[in-house]
């Protein structure tokens, strides 16, 4: 079995990379994450995204939309502008870790070593309050 020092490196370990993985995503210039994508429903055949910057359809004489999806993005990067910023990223991170059930579903070995630190930790709380010291206790310290 190990010990709690272990338990609680591995968790800063996969704190570390989980964190690093979702600012990668959040921040990378893709056009998921640019202001003007936008992801338009077509009936029977899923959704396609589409550009909606004004100054790049007009360079397009007068195009109403442009497909802008993975290659098929035409705006090489002059039109695009990111979403999410980088305080925007760290506290949706965070918020992530405060939902058990979120938290759960997408980092499920984090959270299971969360749970099973909190139980090492106190036997009398009920798991929600062990769970939310845990991220608290976790997010006060100084990971970088």
């Amino acid at each position: 079995m190990r010990n709690k020092e272990e338990i609680q490196q591995k968790i800063r370990l996969l704190r570390k990379k989980y964190f690093s993985e979702f600012c990668k995503a959040r921040l990378a210039d893709v056009p998921e994450n640019c202001v003007y994508n936008n992801k338009v429903r077509i009936n029977g055949h899923g959704k396609v995204r589409f550009c909606k910057n004004k100054d790049f359809i007009e360079k397009r004489n007068g195009w109403s939309m442009v497909v802008c999806e993975g290659s098929e993005c035409t705006c090489d990067g002059k039109f695009y502008k990111c979403k999410y910023a980088e305080e925007s990223v760290s506290k949706e991170f965070r918020e992530i870790l405060m939902d058990p059930s979120r938290c759960g579903e997408v980092y499920p070995k984090l959270a299971i070593l969360l749970w099973f630190a909190g139980g090492q930790m106190e036997k009398d709380d009920g798991r929600l309050c062990r769970f939310s010291k845990i991220i608290g206790s976790l997010l006060r310290l100084e990971w970088w």
